[in-house]
């Protein structure tokens, strides 16, 4: 089997999301817009990481990722 790992399948999911909130004008309403859920902690870290990529800016939305099995203060 083909490794696919960085083929851009992280981000063909998240896009679609941006995409249509940034078209619903969505952002800045200061509430949760979106919740994903990942099996393992690597994956939801991978998508937090390709989210963070597609802002435009820094204000435009914030993404929590929270995850099991390290300290909370990390």
């Amino acid at each position: 089997m083909r490794d696919l790992t960085g083929s851009g399948k992280t981000l063909g999911f998240c896009l679609p999301m941006v995409t249509r909130l940034r078209k619903e004008r969505s952002f800045g309403q200061g509430k949760p817009m979106a919740m994903i859920l990942a099996p393992t902690r690597e994956l939801a870290l991978q998508i937090s990481k390709e989210l963070h990529a597609l802002k435009y800016n820094d204000r435009e939305f914030n993404v929590l990722t929270v995850y099991g099995g390290t300290n909370i203060e990390e």
